[in-house]
This record gives structure tokens, sequence and C-alpha cells, in this order.
């Protein structure tokens, strides 16, 4: 198998007296197999875009009808535990009886535990998706996470037949760890691994996420009204995630070969070694010492799985320079306080805009799908086009430098980056200061020109470590960006709930307005000097290379 190593140099000789009259027809032919092999690459990073659209269509096209089912268990509990008297002996229970303001208070805490387990299971799972796929590839982990996302609509049919709790519990975790977020995450690993600029095609998955998500939400609602049946749309879940599965197996191919993972294996041996060296301890008796250096390497590889990808984020000294690379820990504080503003807004407005603006549910509903489909539109045609255009100006602009080939406008991406936060700082200090609702809903359609943040984010990250390693920083931005999803409801939540009956009823949108703008001035810090150079590109240097931490 060859390595695609996209980023290592061309190193060609100057014409002497001796050269072929016929080199330039060489050359010309090497630049015709390297634009074709450009191609293919990218037809190859192609192939993921399907896997996020299926990924999250069928993820989400039972949410309106899962609504429903919570509000019905939400119903029959309450009623069993508080007044078992009113619940029919057929054991339906009338609709207006599930209006009580208790039932109601027992369905907003079972969405709530829903919602915390979906971003619980993104948050265990980030990390060891970049060891794993790492130590096997991303297929078989491609291949296992949707083979787990397949099972779990079986599993709560079942449950619904059967009418067990525990099993739409043990669907709802099986959704969590095996899901859209873990097959997002993934393909996003096996684009950057084979495209030469993953940014623009970074864009079109984003995109193809949004796509998915205007189309499920239509469409779910639309076959249980049709049916007249709760589990339909189940079966029809379990129907795409099957097709989604042979999908994978058939279509998608390795892009982390046998070769990169053995080198990157002999790298995190080495990293050990070095690790033993400085932290050797006295020894103990053989027998002793044989068993507890077992039980200690045990826990060490267990614990390597969740804690090497974030070891990545924590700055490194340059040998070069002799300075601490802080490029990955700015960016990782960036997402934190992003998505911390970010993730609750759109739920927050919901709220908002029903009790202030007296907007209809249907209202909110046609906001939410338009500015799906906006952000759809505006990822997969318009901001590819900035990208490449930026990316061209980029690296003309700055022609006379020696610039790797990682380095394809990674400085453009961060300036993109900070460019999409302040949009969004902008647009949610907007609807805080909006004293109607066509001002409120018109900033928040302005939030589609700040959805280039997460490729933007993906292609930095990728530009910031050497290939090897991409897939395991990647997974280390992911679980920062879980937590960040975890922190934001705690956060503007309790702001939004305290803040509701008083005269500022928009603070939380301040606040998360705030957030974003620190995350633009935090990413401002990147630096372009800070990006991976491959070694065949540093000059040379006396600095002894275990003089890095």
């Amino acid at each position: 198998m060859i390595i695609d190593d996209r980023r290592a140099p061309d190193q060609e000789p100057e014409p002497t007296e001796t050269s072929p009259l016929l080199e330039g027809q060489d050359e010309v032919q090497t630049s015709q197999r390297l634009s074709r092999s450009r191609i293919m690459r990218f037809q190859r990073a192609h192939l993921a875009l399907p896997v996020v659209f299926l990924g999250f269509m069928s993820g989400t096209i039972t949410t309106t009808t899962s609504i429903q089912i919570g509000n019905v268990i939400a119903c029959h509990f309450w009623y069993s535990t508080h007044d078992p008297s009113k619940i029919p002996e057929s054991g339906n229970i009338p609709e207006e009886l599930c209006q009580a303001p208790g039932v109601q208070e027992m369905f907003a805490r079972i969405v709530q535990i829903i919602v915390l387990v979906d971003i619980c299971g993104a948050v265990i799972t980030s990390s060891p998706i970049g060891t794993l796929s790492a130590k096997f590839g991303r297929k078989p982990l491609l291949i296992i996470a949707a083979l787990i996302f397949a099972i779990s609509p079986l599993v709560l049919l079942v449950a619904l037949y059967q009418g067990s709790l525990v099993l739409i519990i043990v669907s709802t975790a099986m959704a969590a760890v095996g899901g859209p977020r873990q097959l997002s995450l993934l393909t996003t690993m096996f684009i950057v691994d084979v495209a030469a600029d993953p940014g623009p095609i970074l864009s079109i998955l984003e995109g193809s996420v949004y796509f998915g998500l205007a189309i499920s939400f239509a469409l779910g609602g639309l076959i249980t009204r049709w049916s007249g049946n709760l589990t339909y749309v189940f079966w029809v879940q379990a129907a795409i995630c099957t097709v989604l599965l042979i999908y994978i197996i058939v279509a998608i191919p390795e892009s982390f070969g046998w070769e990169k993972r053995v080198a990157r294996a002999a790298e995190i041996a080495a990293e050990r070694s070095r690790g033993r060296q400085r932290t050797s301890r006295p020894t103990l008796s053989r027998s002793r010492s044989v068993s507890i250096e077992r039980v200690q390497e045990g826990v060490q590889e267990s614990a390597s799985a969740f804690s090497r990808p974030i070891a990545l984020i924590w700055p490194k000294r340059n040998p070069m320079t002799g300075k601490r690379n802080k490029r990955l820990l700015l960016l990782s504080i960036g997402v934190l306080l992003a998505y911390a503003g970010s993730s609750y807004a759109g739920t927050a407005y919901l709220v908002y805009a029903t009790n202030r603006f007296h907007a209809t549910p249907d209202q909110n509903g046609y906001l939410l799908s338009a500015i799906a489909a906006g952000k759809a539109i505006y990822l997969l045609i318009f901001f590819p086009l900035i990208l490449k255009a930026g990316h061209r100006v980029y690296l003309k602009n700055r022609s006379r430098e020696t610039k790797p080939k990682n380095s394809l406008g990674s400085q453009f991406d961060a300036h993109l980056l900070a460019f999409s936060l302040l949009v969004e700082s902008l647009a949610l200090l907007g609807v805080g200061l909006s004293t109607n609702k066509v001002a409120a809903n018109t900033c928040m359609f302005i939030l589609v020109l700040g959805s280039g943040s997460a490729p933007c984010t993906s292609a930095l990250v990728s530009a910031s470590v050497e290939p090897l390693a991409q897939g395991e920083a990647l997974s280390a931005i992911a679980l920062i960006r879980s937590i960040a999803e975890f922190l934001s409801p705690v956060i503007l939540g309790s702001i939004l709930s305290s803040t509701t009956n008083t005269r500022l009823p928009g603070l939380v949108f301040l606040v998360a307005s705030i957030l974003l703008f620190f995350a633009v001035g935090i990413v401002a810090l990147i630096r372009d000097a800070d990006r991976y150079v491959p070694p065949d590109n540093a000059q040379p240097s006396n600095v002894d290379a275990s003089a890095e931490e």
C-alpha cells in the first residue's frame, strides 16, 4: 500500500548541460499524473459525504415521533405514581390529561436526560475513537459505529412493542455511542487523510449535515402523519441505517493504511520509552516488580485511549525555536468558548420567541427549517468557493516564501474562522437587542453566514499536527466541542430561566455573544508560524530533539 505523503515537497534538481532535452516533457507528464492523483484523492474524499448525510438524516428523522413517545411515557409514569385511578383499562390516557403541569415537567426532564445522554456519548467516545482509529484504521470503526446505529432502532421497536422502559434506555445509549456524531468525526478523519486541501470538502461535509437535517425534520413528521402509527418511522430509520452500513462496507476505502498505523505505533512506542526514562523508579523484587508493572501497563494502556489525544493539545516545545507551540491549545479554548455560547442559542431562541413574541410552534418550525436549508446551501455551494478563492489569493500574495503543501491557506482558515465566529456573535447580539419578531428572526437567519466555523476548525487542526496524528487531534477537538455543548445548556439555560420574566429577557443572547466575541480574540492569536512543517521543509538545527517536552 502506498502512503499518500501529500505534504512532502517536490525536490526538483536544477537543469544542467547534461540534462535530457525531453526533461520538460517528462515534467509535463509528471504534472499530469499529479493532477490525476489529486482528482482521485478528491473523489475518494467525496465518498464520505453520503455517510454524514444518511447518518444525520436517519438520526433526526424520528425526532418529532420520539417527542410524542416521550410525552406518552411521561404521562403513563406520572399517573401510575400519582393517580393510577385515571388510567383507563385500555391503557390509553386521554391527551387532555397528559397536559397536566406535573406531566409536562416530567416530560421536560425526560427530554433533558435524552439530550445529556447524547452529549455524554460524544464526550466518552471522542478520545477512544481517535486512539483506536490510529491503531486499527478508520473503516473498522466506521463499520462498528454504523452497526450499533443500525441496531438501536430495532431495539427501540422491541421496546415499544413490549412496553419496556429499560430497552428504550438501552436504545438511547446505543445511539449515543454509535450515532451521527461518531460517524461525522470518523468521516472528517477520512477526508483529512485523503484530501490535499480538506477545507472545501469539509465545508461540503458540514453542508451535507444540514441538508440531511432539513429533509429529516419534514420527512419524519410526514411518515408518522401518513401512517398513523408511531412505529413506522423507526422501521424507516432502521432501513436507512442498513443502507448506510452497506454503503460503508462496499464504497468506503481505508484511508489510514497498515504502513501509517505501523508508523504511528512506532511513534507512540518511542514517546512511551522517553516517558519511562524520565520517570524511572527504584527497582523492586523481581516477582513483585513484574506483577506491578503488568498492572500498571494495563491501566496505562486503557487510560491512554482517553489521554493520548488530549495530550496533543498541550503545548509542545519546538526544537527549532525553543518556544512552546500553543496553536492547538488556543484553538481548543476558542472552540470551548464558541460552542458554549452557540450550542444552546437555537433552543433558547425558541423559548424566547414563544414567550416574548408569542411565536407558534409552526412558525418556529418554519424558521428552523429555513435556517437549516440556508446553512446547507451556504456550506454546499458558496463556502467552498470562498475557501478556494481565499487560498489562491493567500498563496499568491505569499508566493515568495517557501510554503509546505499543508499550509494551503492555513492562516486564511484562521481568519475565516474568526470572521464566522464574529458574525455569530453580532447576530446573537442583534437577537438580544431586537424589539420585534421580524428583526429577531432576521438576526437568527444571519447565523447562516457564520456556519463555516466547523470546517475551518477541522482544517486548522489538520494543519497543526503531523499527518499520522491528525485523527487523534481531531478527536481531541471533538471532545472539547462536546464538553462545550454540555456546558452550554447549563450556563445559558440557567440565565434564560432566571431572566425570562424580567426587564432583560434577552440577556442570554448577550452572554452568548460575549462568549463568542472572546472566542474571536483567542482565534486571532493563532499564528501561521506554529503550523506543522514536515521535516524536509525544516531548516537544519543543532538543537537536540530530546528537548521536546
